[in-house]
Formats: structure tokens, sequence, C-alpha cells
């Protein structure tokens, strides 16, 4: 719409003449962005200041589940973050994908952006697909990054890492006990190891324990919400139960934030087939296949 170019351009004039003659703030492009989405990420804290003033909504979401401050996080726009901040966005939101807006950042190498971040409290040790914001600095080799995270209590868990991979190699050479023990020190090491949980779930299901294996893939879960293997090992679970149902719904959670998932959907196609569901079985198959998964097709 004009309002968004307008917006994205930097042009305060021509947005707050739009908003005047009633363009609608909050109205989304084929992107599912709004004007302020568009500001934000581009820095252009005079019309971000505007428009927040005028009302738009700090939080709405792109198709994609970006927020603005998402998007000024990933560009690296200090400034804007913490107008933003000040305005009511959500420091804490998480994406579609499980990154907070510093994981972001960090991810980006924005030092300044990051500190702006970590000063209004975000979590510093939260994980997106396993890593902490410091583990994603380190394997960027950003120095200025790194020691901005390391200032605010950032932490890495190498040790635990290396107890899981002990554990993994401890249980493919048939040492369940062991493994176990291995993943015990992992979680001792660091309590929100999701894929530890994940792999004590699996030595479990080994040792014919399923209930317990169920409360670790539970907690991996929990911990990650998403983590594909958690939800195949759990469906498993309930599918040997003949819980057909439970199962359904552990699906439905993961497609629902991972709707374009084609394995996803093949899992919860045989599910439903299982069930007797041959309809919906050939749904979620074609959607499977539609998404590019293969074996689906």
């Amino acid at each position: 719409t004009p309002l968004h170019l307008a917006a994205a351009r930097g042009d305060l004039a021509t947005t707050l003449a739009l908003i005047t003659e009633g363009e609608p703030i909050d109205r989304r492009n084929g992107k599912g962005r709004t004007a302020l989405y568009e500001a934000a990420k581009r820095g252009h804290h005079q019309v971000v200041a505007a428009l927040l003033q005028q009302g738009a909504d700090p939080n709405s979401r792109s198709k994609q589940g970006f927020s603005p401050l998402f998007a000024a996080a990933e560009r690296g726009h200090a400034e804007t973050i913490t107008l933003l901040l000040v305005h009511g966005a959500d420091l804490h939101a998480r994406s579609a994908s499980g990154d907070s807006a510093l994981h972001r950042a960090v991810r980006q190498g924005h030092p300044a952006a990051a500190r702006a971040l970590l000063e209004r409290g975000i979590a510093v040790n939260d994980k997106s697909h396993g890593q902490t914001p410091l583990e994603i600095a380190l394997q960027g080799q950003n120095d200025e990054v790194i020691a901005v995270v390391r200032t605010y209590g950032g932490k890495e868990f190498s040790q635990a890492k290396a107890q899981r991979e002990r554990g993994v190699a401890l249980q493919k050479s048939g040492q369940l006990d062991r493994a176990l023990m291995a993943y015990a020190d992992a979680l001792n090491l660091d309590p929100d190891f999701s894929e530890a949980y994940y792999s004590r779930g699996t030595a479990l299901m080994e040792k014919r324990e399923p209930d317990e294996a169920l409360i670790a893939f539970q907690a991996a879960i929990r911990l990650d919400p998403n983590l594909f293997e958690a939800y195949r090992a759990s469906s498993q679970v309930y599918q040997q139960r003949q819980q057909w149902d439970h199962a359904l719904r552990l699906w439905d959670r993961f497609i629902a934030r991972e709707p374009k998932h084609g394995r996803a959907r093949l899992e919860r196609a045989i599910v439903k087939r299982t069930k007797g569901d041959a309809k919906g079985f050939m749904a979620d198959l074609q959607q499977a296949c539609a998404l590019g998964h293969r074996p689906a097709c």
C-alpha cells in the first residue's frame, strides 16, 4: 500500500499524511507485514516513532511470524529496538522457528542490537535449535557480540554436549545403563538440554520402559517445541498404546508451529490411516507430497 511504501522509504511527511487521510495503520501487505514492520526493518526511527504514537501495533506478526522487533534486531537497529520496547513490544516473543529477537541479533552479528535487548532484560541463555545466544556468537566468531553476551551472563554448554555425545556412543554400542548415566551427567550440567532428554528417552525405549521414555520425550518438547524427533518418538509410544487421539493432538500441535513440514504431515497421515481415517490420511498424504516430502508422493 502507499503507507507501506512511504514507511519503507522513511518518508515521514507522506506517512503522516496518509494516516490523516484514513489509511489503516496496521494494514498488512502480501507478506503480512505492517508499515511499522517495514520502517523498523530499515531503521527509520522517526517514522517508527510516528507510527507508534498514532497507535500502530508493535506486536503484529508477519506471515513468517516475525514482529517489528525481530525485523529491527536482525538488521541491527538498536535505537529502533529501544523505541519499540518502550511502546510495548514483547521482549520475550519467539518466532515460529524458536528464535528470540536476541538470537536474531546475535546470529547476524549486531552487538549494539544485542546490548539494547539485554539491557531491557531479554533472557540471555534461552535456546533456539539447541543453542544459546553465546553459542551462536561463538560459532559466528564475532568478538564484539561474544563480549556483549558474556557481559550479561551468557553461557555455553560444551561439557554437557560432550557428555551427551558420549552417551550416544555408549548407546550405539549397547551399553544402555552407562549411556543413561552419561545423559544424566549432561542434564546435571545443563538442565535445559532438550536433546539430552530426547536421547535419554530413546535409551529408555530400548530398555522397554516406555512410560519413563515418554516423560523424557515430553520434557524435550517442552524445552524445544520444534524438536521433531521428540514428537515422532512420543507419537510412536502413543501408537503402541493405541492412543491414536493423543498422537494426533501431538502432531496437530507441531504442524500448527511448522505448517510447511512435509515429514510431519506424513507422520500424521500414518496415524490417521492406522486409526481408520482414510479421508484424513489421503489429505495429509497429498499435503506432504505438495510440500516436497518425496516419500509421501
